[in-house]
């Protein structure tokens, strides 16, 4: 009987081969489970599977096994799933304290640190975004990335705006703010400016803001859309927060929705937007209203807050022909008036110095035309 050496030789060089393999296998699974922690996580509107996974930076292969779902299950608002994350490991961190200081936020604590915002909420137990002064904090940073106190950033005393005067913008005295001090936390962000056609008649002033700022924009405008166009196609904001990379967004929606009936109809959209912003800072411009609304203005309010949302209906305007468009030159003013707000009364301040050089101007539009 003559025997095959090869393919004996082979059969044992596969065993082999799956014997170690299998003992790699297992002896990696335990050194990894020794540096992962549980926590939950509780699914938001909108949310599907691939995408929290992607949000919590875990493989959607574990996020189904540690749930027993299949990568088909549906899951609904509210629910909560397990997660595993990575513990912090002394020998491969370095440890830092950091004091707030006066005018200091966890964006701007963040971005000083090379760190994510929910890093820091992570690592210091923190439920919100709200910090005091002389707070300490625990930051965390590889070895071999950062092994000193981060420099302090320079700070600019950016001018004061000068607002424009009533004869030339039709505004009443009693609408226009009062000048503050300005304080600015944020230098040289990567700005996603969405929403409707409003915004045409404003993104050439935004592009000047962003040449005086040293700002990077996209100015994404979708004609005759609503905060419902917007979340039914979610997809959409996806798409330009993964190629355009934002730090900071501005929306500017509800134009078109200004005298819809069932105004609470519109709520469940516009938290389904918000979802899709993660933790990037962001406002809300409400539109400009030409008439009295039916609650549009005080519904998307509700949702982002008073301190992020602008209510641009409290100022009149110089309308088009159509009668609800601002002219150029009020929509510049109403710009202006945007810009002021995000330089001084945001929870994450924009620094939006007034152009100088009006010929000089940064950024770039999209134009996205009417469902059909």
């Amino acid at each position: 009987m003559k025997f095959n050496r090869l393919s004996i030789f082979n059969s044992n060089d596969m065993r082999y081969f799956i014997l170690t393999f299998l003992c790699l296998f297992f002896f990696c699974q335990s050194v990894a489970s020794q540096n992962m922690e549980k926590t939950t996580y509780q699914v938001q509107q909108s949310e599907g599977l691939f995408a929290i996974a992607r949000k919590l930076g875990v493989s959607l292969d574990d996020l189904c096994k540690w749930n027993n779902l299949t990568k088909e299950s549906v899951i609904h608002p509210g629910q909560t799933l397990t997660v595993f994350i990575p513990v912090p490991i002394e020998e491969s961190q370095n440890t830092h304290i950091h004091t707030v200081q006066e005018g200091e936020t966890l964006y701007s604590i963040s971005n000083k640190w090379n760190v994510l915002v929910s890093d820091l909420q992570k690592w210091n137990g923190l439920k919100d975004t709200h910090i005091l002064i002389g707070q300490k904090l625990t930051v965390y940073t590889p070895n071999h990335i950062l092994t000193e106190e981060p420099k302090e950033n320079k700070k600019q005393e950016p001018e004061l705006p000068i607002l424009p005067k009533k004869e030339e913008t039709g505004l009443d005295n009693d609408d226009v703010p009062a000048v503050k001090p300005l304080i600015n936390f944020a230098t040289k962000q990567r700005i996603l400016f969405f929403g409707d056609s409003m915004i045409e008649g404003v993104n050439k002033r935004m592009r000047q803001y962003a040449a005086e700022n040293d700002h990077d924009v996209l100015n994404v405008i979708w004609y005759s859309s609503s905060t419902k166009w917007w979340a039914q196609h979610s997809d959409t904001i996806s798409y330009f927060i993964r190629t355009f990379k934002p730090t900071y967004i501005i929306i500017c929606l509800g134009a078109n929705e200004l005298f819809i009936r069932d105004v609470q109809s519109r709520d469940v959209y516009v938290k389904q937007i918000l979802a899709k912003l993660g933790n990037r800072p962001y406002v809300w411009v409400g539109p400009p209203n030409w008439k009295e609304d039916t609650g549009i203005n005080n519904l998307i309010k509700k949702n982002v807050g008073e301190e992020r949302f602008f209510p641009s209906k409290n100022y009149k305007f110089s309308r088009t022909k159509d009668g609800a468009h601002l002219t150029r030159s009020a929509a510049n003013d109403w710009m202006d008036l945007i810009a002021q707000w995000l330089n001084n009364d945001v929870p994450e301040p924009l620094l939006m110095n007034v152009p100088s050089d009006e010929t000089k101007m940064r950024g770039k539009n999209t134009l996205l035309m009417p469902l059909k």
